[in-house]
C-alpha cells in the first residue's frame, strides 16, 4: 500500500510540474497579495499586502511609507540620464530611518527573475538583476529558491545607515508569475476527493 501511495505521488508530481508555466512579462497590478515587510531604526516593524490601483499598476501603502510600481516589472535603465523606467519606488516619510525591506512575493506565486543573459527557467525570458538608484550602503539578496539560478519568491533590502526620514529610493528587479493550468488543478482536486472516499471506507 505505502510503496503504491510512493509511485502516485511520483506521478502526480510529474504531472503537475509538466502542467506549471511562467508568465515571464507581468505589470504591478498582477502583483496583487504580495506582502511588504518594513523595519525601522526605532526597532518597529509594519507589514503590507500589495494591491492593485489601476489596470497596470499597484503599491503597498504603509504608516507614513510606501512602495510602488506602474507598468511591466521588468523596467529599463537610461544609464547617459541615471533614469529608472518602470522602477519600484520607495518612498519613507516616517520620523524614523527605514533600515529594512522585505518583499515576499513567492507568496502569491510570484518570482523575481535575476538572470539577464540566459533562459534557466523555461518560459522566463531575460530577467534583471537587482540596480538601484543609489546602491551606496545597500545590499539586496535574494532567497526562498523557485527555480535555481533565476527564480527567488523574497528580496531583502537592507541599508547600512538607513534610508532617512522624508527620502525615497528607487530600483529595479523583475518578476515573473508562476501559473497551474486548469487541467492540473483538476487532477489535484480529483486526487484529494478519491483520497478522502478511500479513508472514509476503510475507516
Amino acid at each position: 500500500m505505502l510503496k503504491k501511495l510512493l509511485v502516485g505521488s511520483v506521478l502526480l508530481s510529474a504531472s503537475l510540474a509538466s502542467q506549471a508555466g511562467i508568465i515571464s512579462v507581468i505589470d504591478g497590478a498582477d502583483m496583487a497579495g504580495i506582502e511588504v515587510t518594513a523595519s525601522f531604526a526605532d526597532g518597529s516593524q509594519e507589514l503590507v499586502t500589495w494591491s492593485a490601483t489601476d489596470a497596470t499598476s499597484g503599491s503597498v501603502v504603509g504608516s507614513d511609507w510606501s512602495l510602488s510600481l506602474s507598468g511591466e516589472t521588468f523596467g529599463d535603465y537610461d544609464g547617459s540620464t541615471n533614469t529608472l523606467f518602470g522602477e519600484w519606488v520607495l518612498v519613507n516619510n516616517t520620523a524614523s530611518g527605514l533600515t529594512n525591506l522585505l518583499i515576499n512575493a513567492g507568496l502569491v506565486d510570484v518570482y523575481f527573475d535575476i538572470e539577464e543573459t540566459i533562459e534557466y527557467t523555461d518560459g522566463s525570458e531575460a530577467g534583471r538583476p537587482f540596480v538601484s538608484s543609489d546602491d551606496v550602503g545597500t545590499t539586496a539578496s535574494f532567497t526562498d529558491v523557485y527555480s535555481a539560478p533565476d527564480l527567488f519568491g523574497t528580496l531583502n533590502i537592507a541599508w547600512e545607515s538607513s534610508l532617512a526620514a522624508g527620502a525615497s529610493y528607487s530600483f529595479l528587479t523583475d518578476t515573473d508569475k508562476a501559473v497551474v493550468s486548469e487541467p492540473a488543478t483538476a487532477l489535484v482536486f480529483l486526487t484529494g476527493l478519491l483520497a478522502l472516499v478511500n479513508f472514509r471506507r476503510k475507516s
